[in-house]
């Protein structure tokens, strides 16, 4: 007699013959959802006792849809689920919950959930939307990279329909370490002025120079092949404690803050990419030879080794000429290139150069213009008489 039934199950599809069912009773719990009953015979006939597995839709907990602070354990995040969750999605403000999914048990159908931190809905400002980015080092010039990250400040007292605070400033952590004991960048701005605060948000972003290694490091800026763990926290416009909510009120700053908040650590390049440059030299054409105009190009690129960031030569890396007359070469290093279907003098070509090595590419171009060396006519005078 197992066989799937639904909570809502009516007496008339649990009993095929006999009286009504009683003594119905169902078991619900996180994996063996079961019910009971049995079905009465008719005139002296025997009782039949029955069991069968539930059909159960996941269902939010108490944390769902409330500010209650981080939600700690399934009990109090799914009422019903067949797994437990795990909570995904945004930082906890009000404009990016936290999120997780109550599924179902025997077929039953999930549940999307959501929470917001108590900490971020209350009267305090807060940040959300930590997000980081490598930006490419493609012809740096330096063998320098950088690294973008931003965030949003977000004015919590407007959030509660009160006066909207602006953010005053902000102070930034980069550290190699989780605990943040000693943090290689601790940056400060308090000049905020010129940023725009819309909607009682104020979007920021920080750019971080990787020059240095982790065995020569350079002061405020980021190792090559390095991971790092960053965080920020902003604070706002009050100049007085009142409306700040307790263990928010920095007295050093005199300004209501947010808590330290982390954004999602990263990696930096394991060495820069290359940089390309190269120079053209046109040898002069034959006197009315459009078949022979060879032009020379001197490679000077750059390309790094190592977490130590050595500069040196490309020779291990790939190269990809393109002559803008429509052909090309792959040639390591200096090369030389014939235009032999020119139709005209004088002829100006675009020529690039790609240089991919083991962690990114970078492109230089020039123009090149080929002139012809015609013979210049003589004149004579000659006399009328």
């Amino acid at each position: 007699n197992w066989t799937t039934a639904s909570s809502s199950s009516s007496s008339a599809t649990l009993c095929s013959a006999g009286y009504a069912p009683s003594g119905y009773v169902a078991t619900l719990n996180n994996t063996t959802p079961s019910a009971s009953w049995s079905c009465a015979g008719y005139n002296g006939g025997m009782s039949s006792y029955c069991n069968a597995t539930l059909t159960v839709n996941g269902a939010c907990g108490p944390s769902s849809g409330i500010s209650n602070g981080i939600p700690v354990g399934s009990s109090n995040l799914c009422s019903t689920s067949g797994t437990t969750p795990i909570i995904s999605g945004g930082s906890g403000g009000p404009s990016t919950p936290w999120t997780w999914t109550c599924s179902g048990v025997n077929g039953g159908q999930s549940t999307s959930c959501s929470a917001v931190d108590s900490n971020q809905a209350k009267v305090n400002p807060y940040v959300e939307s930590l997000s980081v980015a490598n930006v490419d080092c493609i012809n740096s010039g330096s063998g320098a990279c950088s690294t973008w990250i931003g965030w949003t400040y977000v004015d919590g007292s407007a959030q509660k329909g009160q006066e909207s605070d602006c953010e005053s400033r902000y102070q930034l952590q980069v550290s190699t370490n989780a605990d943040y004991s000693s943090p290689v960048i601790d940056y400060t701005t308090t000049d905020l002025s010129s940023l725009q605060f819309s909607n009682h948000r104020t979007n920021n972003s920080q750019i971080l120079t990787t020059a240095g290694s982790s065995t020569n490091p350079i002061q405020d800026t980021l190792a090559f092949n390095q991971t790092y763990y960053w965080r920020v926290q902003a604070y706002d416009c009050k100049t007085t404690q009142a409306g700040c909510e307790a263990g928010y009120w920095d007295s050093t700053v005199k300004s209501c803050g947010t808590k330290w908040m982390s954004g999602q650590s990263f990696t930096t390049a394991s060495h820069a990419y290359p940089t390309c440059n190269f120079s053209a030299t046109v040898s002069a054409p034959l006197v009315n030879n459009l078949a022979n105009n060879v032009v020379t190009f001197a490679d000077s690129s750059i390309c790094y080794a190592g977490s130590t960031n050595i500069p040196g030569s490309c020779s291990s890396a790939a190269y990809t000429w393109s002559f803008g007359d429509g052909t090309g070469g792959s040639a390591v290093g200096s090369t030389s290139h014939n235009y032999a279907n020119i139709t005209k003098y004088p002829t100006k070509e675009t020529v690039t150069l790609k240089i991919c090595d083991d962690v990114g590419c970078c492109t230089a171009s020039t123009n090149v213009v080929i002139k012809t060396s015609q013979n210049v006519p003589t004149s004579k005078e000659i006399s009328p008489y």
